[in-house]
């Protein structure tokens, strides 16, 4: 991993601010490839787990019995519960606290655009993988390389992090795909089995 930014932007107010802008209400609307993916993996499995879940975008292609989704941002979380009252959302600094939930809660768990934003990667995705079921799948994106620079990104990553950060999964596939029409946001997509 390389750098990408020193000054850490992700607090609550940066979060809160963000999802009650136009900009977030545009990044709000979920990726075609990832909705797929999301609607194969949770089809027929008891609970999903959103991290970073910002409004709940991708609530919606859940097919999970249960769908949970945790978020920085009290206004992200309000918003999510607004619309999708059915769904479990609560405030939760994993930075801080690391994922509030015991050992092999969920079947499926989904990340998508955080480990861009959190000091800790390591940390991250050993909680994701901590809070998956032995056989559930941890899934996340996160900008390819260095493709996608924004103030409050801390990291550019690459493949060989990612392979690094998920080698104790017992199987992982790493994708690189567009997440916009244009071809301009390019994105990894990391399926990892537990």
């Amino acid at each position: 991993m390389k750098p990408c930014h020193t000054d850490d932007l992700n607090t609550v107010e940066f979060w809160d601010s963000f999802w009650t802008t136009t900009r977030g209400m545009y990044e709000s609307h979920a990726c075609p490839d990832v909705v797929w993916l999301l609607r194969l993996l949770t089809a027929g499995k008891e609970k999903t787990l959103d991290v970073g879940c910002g409004v709940g975008r991708y609530f919606p292609w859940f097919r999970s019995d249960e769908i949970h989704g945790i978020e920085i941002s009290p206004k992200g979380v309000e918003q999510a519960q607004k619309q999708f009252p059915d769904a479990i959302v609560s405030v939760m600094d994993i930075v801080k606290d690391g994922i509030l939930y015991p050992e092999n809660t969920f079947d499926v768990v989904y990340c998508g655009e955080m480990l861009e934003h959190v000091s800790d990667t390591v940390m991250l995705v050993n909680d994701l993988r901590r809070v998956t079921k032995p056989g559930g799948v941890v899934v996340l994106n996160t900008p390819f390389e260095d493709s996608i620079p924004a103030d409050a990104h801390l990291w550019f990553i690459y493949r060989k992090d990612l392979t690094n950060l998920f080698k104790d999964f017992t199987h992982t596939s790493i994708f690189r795909f567009s997440n916009s029409p244009d071809n301009l946001w390019e994105h990894f997509l990391v399926v990892g089995t537990k």
